[in-house]
């Protein structure tokens, strides 16, 4: 009878929730409500143009903002959790010289000063790269007082393959959604004197909300919190909801990729599929990025293998990637196959890429109206519907098809 109980009362509240929400969409809102600089340019996720920029600018003492070192001084305190120091400079995109003046990686943000360095790797939706923190914590070791920090959405930790396979001891984890959010706030207070920096601080934040799911919670999402809190039964019913979501949605995402599988078909020959175990690591405790994907051979070029490549960070994208050996990635190693195939469109495509690519090209599939694997909003709930799932799956194969026949213009397929 419990079991029973619990069974009705979770179909009641989402039957409440349905309907409360059904009503959020129906609101009338503030005209201006939702527009947000960021998001109206298409640079929500851009690390380099869009984070890094702006966090650079914000911290530079002599940045266009005028405030001189206050954001600074509150970084040091909120986030870094340093004393100030007074000589400290903040550099981006610093090349490591690891040997005879070879490029050995850029680090997105550097603070340092007199006996101190603090590189800071950020993270939106990239891929880790190989070794990429150790290195990191190798160039910072130089000064006396050294700390690596990886800012990310939500604090996760980096991959193995980012820490080499080992822990790092002193590595720190930030989030832009509680390390990052926080400073924002006291820098919104700093600039109470400069309007035009104020809003963009705020519009910032917001996008961080946005990006995070921190948006604040309206009137009707305040409806649903007190129906689950008004009894243990309802308690009881929301935790049990709560506890399939992950496994719900770890198999929606399998199921994707199982169908782009069956899709393919015997047109290519599989190399790899992580989306299986990764799917559901994807949607767990764990905190360590994982990008689940299928793999596809296209061709050799001496060590290196070129290969289709789709895959899941917060969208779900396709394209070609090159690795030697067992998928290990070498950026710095473009140019070895620049002339892997005739043509001009193929060397054009290569010599255009940026250094720390292991993508020769990529693009997200259902672009025009991106699915967010991640915060499971937006389009996602349409996979749940039969008649939806099924357009939306054919608008990925039509994308895929279209774009692998034009990638033949290269020469890469036969």
């Amino acid at each position: 009878m419990t079991e029973e109980r619990n069974a009705g009362t979770a179909q009641m509240l989402l039957e409440q929730a349905h309907g409360v929400l059904a009503l959020r969409e129906r609101r009338a809102e503030a005209p201006g409500a939702r527009f947000n600089i960021f998001s109206v340019l298409d640079m929500e996720t851009d690390e380099v143009n869009t984070h890094c920029r702006l966090l650079y600018e914000l911290l530079r003492p002599d940045g266009c903002h005028g405030l001189g070192n206050q954001f600074l001084r509150a970084f040091f305190e909120l986030v870094l959790r340093k004393p100030y120091g007074a000589d400290a400079v903040v550099a981006r995109e610093r090349v490591i010289d690891a040997c005879g003046g070879q490029d050995y990686g850029r680090i997105d943000l550097v603070v340092e000063g007199r006996g101190f360095c603090y590189p800071i790797e950020v993270k939106i939706f990239a891929r880790d790269q190989w070794r990429q923190v150790r290195r990191y914590a190798q160039y910072a070791a130089k000064a006396q007082d050294s700390q690596v920090y990886y800012l990310t959405l939500d604090g996760h930790m980096p991959s193995e393959e980012s820490m080499g396979g080992e822990g790092l001891p002193g590595l720190v984890c930030l989030s832009f959604s509680g390390d990052i959010r926080r400073w924002l706030l006291r820098c919104g207070e700093l600039a109470w004197q400069a309007p035009a920096v104020a809003e963009i601080v705020r519009q910032y934040a917001g996008l961080l909300d946005r990006l995070t799911g921190n948006e604040r919670e309206d009137e009707y999402m305040e409806m649903i919190r007190r129906t689950v809190g008004l009894s243990q039964t309802n308690y009881e019913a929301a935790a049990a909801i709560e506890r399939v979501m992950a496994p719900l949605r770890a198999e929606m995402m399998a199921q994707v990729f199982s169908e782009i599988e069956v899709h393919i078909g015997d047109r290519l020959r599989k190399l790899r599929a992580t989306y299986q175990e990764d799917a559901a690591r994807f949607y767990g405790r764990e905190r360590r990025r994982v990008w689940p994907s299928l793999t596809y051979f296209i061709a050799q070029c001496g060590q290196y293998t070129i290969a289709l490549h789709i895959e899941v960070d917060w969208k779900l994208y396709h394209g070609l990637i090159f690795f030697r050996g067992d998928f290990q990635q070498a950026p710095q190693e473009i140019g070895e196959i620049k002339d892997a195939f005739p043509g001009a469109a193929w060397r054009e495509l290569v010599t255009s890429l940026e250094p720390r690519d292991w993508w020769l090209w990529y693009k997200y599939l259902t672009e025009e109206s991106p699915i967010d694997f991640r915060r499971c909003d937006g389009r996602y709930s349409e996979l749940f519907d039969p008649e939806r799932h099924q357009a939306i799956m054919e608008e990925i194969f039509a994308q895929m098809d279209h774009d692998i026949d034009t990638a033949r213009r290269t020469g890469v397929y036969e």
